[in-house]
């Protein structure tokens, strides 16, 4: 939680994510695949990933979204309260506007 304690570090956290970013964009290029990467920070995930997906449709007109859905095999009270809506809401969201998304399961 050290990195939350103020604007400077939520821009350095940012700064971190898309150095991340630039090095799958990369890559993604280098196995001959046109790429691009969008960043979203917020409080509330659904909502940064809809803003995100309202972005993208506006530049790709047959656009497919792809999300992981995280299945832990042992979960706990708090894993269910953090994780357990995630996809169901993105799934509606997504489907409120007819955006087609795969959602994947991802066992942790």
């Amino acid at each position: 939680f050290d990195r939350f304690k103020g604007q400077h570090e939520v821009e350095h956290l940012k700064g971190t994510v898309e150095e991340g970013l630039k090095k799958y964009k990369a890559l993604a290029e280098k196995w001959g695949f046109a790429a691009e990467y969008r960043v979203g920070m917020g409080v509330d995930l659904i909502d940064e990933l809809e803003e995100l997906s309202v972005q993208v449709g506006k530049d790709f007109s047959r656009t497919v979204y792809f999300a992981g859905d995280l299945v832990f095999t042992m979960p706990s009270i708090i894993t269910r309260l953090l994780h357990a809506r995630t996809g169901e809401e993105l799934r509606r969201g997504f489907g409120e506007r007819w955006l087609p998304l795969i959602v994947m399961p991802i066992r942790i």
